[in-house]
């Protein structure tokens, strides 16, 4: 059965299965919804527009919780890290780093957060949690979560821009806390946690995600065996990763390389979507990969995963994410880390595309 075209059909046919919570500003919409971990399942330039985000339907409408991970999709879902390694949150003490014992965390995978206070154009919430990591260590903490829909004047002040160049636009922001609830502070040795902040979107072969860096630093790819070779071009100041949801395929940069945003375009669909967040690079990172870890302090702040099969032939969508995570540090009582991240969809001609993103980064890319 086809996905509705338009945001105000498809939230209208969700609303019948879960809770959503709709924020609106200057006639774009953004849809939250509490009942499914407080992610933002979708925006929209107009109501009789097509939605942004990647959401899986099906699962949804079925209400049925699935092994290793709900994939209900959203621009912006919380998660927790590190995902993998010695300090690991999604396997359990001594499994092998295999797709068949992955599991991700039932705080933000399958309990509902709590609505903790609404506005127009704005709304909080709230999460209090426990798990362990592979380690055996527990952890007990709350998750602070408050979404805001921005207007035209805040997105050309956020940016920088004089103004639009005629693109319709929509953006909006999470601002995200995980707080220490525990008489037992945090250690580098037993394990630390950090904020994850991931937007699933459609893919397309005509997208792209387009990676601003450092000239000449280096693209991680050691996440899966996958074979890169026609999906992934480094120019130098930039990186281009094909988002054709065929392959499970995924990248990372390092923080002392990252520019604080991400991209992608689709040229088909003539929209650019950014990804800008806010982070402390002189904090540690958490490694994620599927691996024990020489150095797990020392992972990335940013990551692009292109969906496709897993390696028993299923697929959770396909979809593509926009990651970004926060660094971490050792909390004692009471003690929080933050996240920033911010969502940008631009639709309009490909001139103005390019020019609004040569404006904000200073690059001009030359897509395949």
């Amino acid at each position: 059965m086809a996905e509705p075209y338009c945001y105000r059909d498809e939230i209208e046919s969700l609303k019948v299965h879960c809770e959503i919570i709709e924020l609106h500003r200057d006639g774009s919409y953004i849809a939250v919804s509490p009942f499914l971990q407080g992610r933002v399942l979708t925006s929209a330039i107009k109501e009789n527009s097509s939605g942004f985000g990647w959401i899986n339907h099906e699962l949804i409408k079925a209400g049925k919780w699935q092994a290793h991970i709900n994939a209900y999709g959203g621009e912006d879902r919380f998660w927790i890290g590190p995902e993998a390694g010695q300090f690991a949150l999604f396997f359990a003490p001594g499994a092998p780093f295999e797709f068949e014992h992955w599991q991700t965390p039932a705080c933000v995978d399958s309990e509902a957060f709590e609505l903790v206070e609404r506005f127009e154009d704005r709304l909080q919430l709230r999460k209090d949690c426990q798990f362990k990591n592979y380690q055996g260590q527990a952890f007990d903490i709350r998750i602070e979560r408050e979404i805001v829909l921005h207007d035209q004047r805040e997105i050309q002040e956020k940016l920088g821009l004089e103004a639009l160049n005629h693109l319709e636009c929509i953006a909006f922001s999470s601002f995200n806390h995980i707080i220490n609830r525990s008489s037992e502070s945090w250690s580098k040795e037993n394990g630390l946690l950090n904020i994850w902040i991931l937007g699933q979107f459609k893919t397309s072969p005509s997208c792209w995600a387009v990676v601003p860096k450092e000239t000449g630093s280096q693209i991680n790819t050691n996440y899966f065996e996958a074979d890169l070779s026609k999906r992934l071009v480094d120019r130098g100041d930039y990186a281009l990763f094909s988002l054709d949801g065929t392959m499970k395929a995924k990248i990372g940069l390092a923080p002392k390389y990252d520019r604080n945003i991400l991209a992608s375009y689709d040229s088909l669909a003539q929209c650019l979507t950014l990804t800008v967040y806010d982070t402390d690079k002189s904090a540690s990172f958490l490694c994620s990969e599927w691996k024990h870890q020489e150095a797990p302090y020392e992972g990335d702040v940013l990551n692009v995963y292109n969906d496709g099969p897993n390696p028993d032939g299923s697929v959770l969508g396909p979809y593509y994410e926009l990651e970004t995570s926060s660094s971490s540090r050792e909390l004692k009582e009471g003690e929080r880390i933050s996240h920033q991240h911010s969502t940008y969809h631009f639709v309009g001609e490909e001139t103005r595309l390019m020019k609004l993103f040569h404006q904000v980064t200073g690059i001009r890319p030359e897509l395949p």
